[in-house]
């Protein structure tokens, strides 16, 4: 059984990439969510509203880039997204502060996520196929026979969480080849509980030992790898 009770150097590791990411479920308004509302709001300072970088702004989505954090709006869901493991306690501030701002907002689901790419050597996906299925899979005789992605749903103990999928695919996202772990927990609030200040405890109450965990897993599990 892995140990990730502990708290793991994640440079040890080297990720190349590292998002951690809130998500909240419910009605939002994309257009509203412009760097000058944003600042107006002390959800960023006024020199980090100057230099965000707006991709779109209009009733169907925004998409704003501010230093480390990157915010996607849609009608539905409300996506913040980091740059590092630095900026985690970012994401959770910012999400936490645009719940108090839209306090009378009705939430139906919050996720704490995190996405993780490591560089690997071209034959590590290979040799983790063949630890997961063996050589010959279903007892079948297929040649070069190796998972093209693998996903387990299940709680995390202690957490209140609906589930936890974890995936682990070949990364898309690095050249010469990588290996990427997606964690994605997910916070089901009940109808008598839709509410953006639930919204709001779960994530202060999870967050941090969500993330420690999600690491921890990916950072042991990628040192069996090597």
């Amino acid at each position: 059984m892995l140990d990730v009770s502990q708290r793991v150097n994640t440079e040890d590791v080297g990720w190349t990439i590292d998002a951690p990411t809130a998500v909240v479920v419910g009605p939002f308004t994309p257009s509203v969510f412009h760097p000058a509302w944003l600042a107006a709001r002390w959800l960023i300072s006024p020199d980090e509203a100057t230099a965000a970088r707006v991709q779109r702004v209009d009733p169907a989505c925004a998409r704003i880039r501010c230093g480390a954090l990157t915010l996607e709006v849609t009608p539905g869901r409300l996506r913040a997204v980091g740059a590092d493991d630095a900026s985690s306690v970012l994401v959770r501030d910012f999400v936490v502060g645009v719940l108090t701002v839209l306090e009378h907002t009705e939430v139906s689901a919050c996720g704490i996520n995190r996405t993780l790419h490591r560089r690997a050597g071209p034959n590590v996906w290979g040799q983790l196929g063949k630890r997961l299925i063996g050589d010959h899979p279903f007892g079948l005789d297929l040649e070069g026979a190796e998972p093209c992605s693998v996903t387990v749903r299940g709680r995390r103990s202690g957490s209140p969480a609906e589930q936890l999928i974890i995936r682990i695919d070949p990364s898309d996202q690095l050249v010469g080849g990588g290996v990427c772990f997606d964690f994605n927990e997910h916070f089901a609030l009940v109808p008598t509980h839709r509410s953006a200040s639930a919204a709001r405890d779960l994530l202060l109450a999870h967050w941090e030992t969500a993330q420690q965990h999600f690491v921890g897993m990916a950072t042991l599990f990628a040192g069996r790898m090597t």
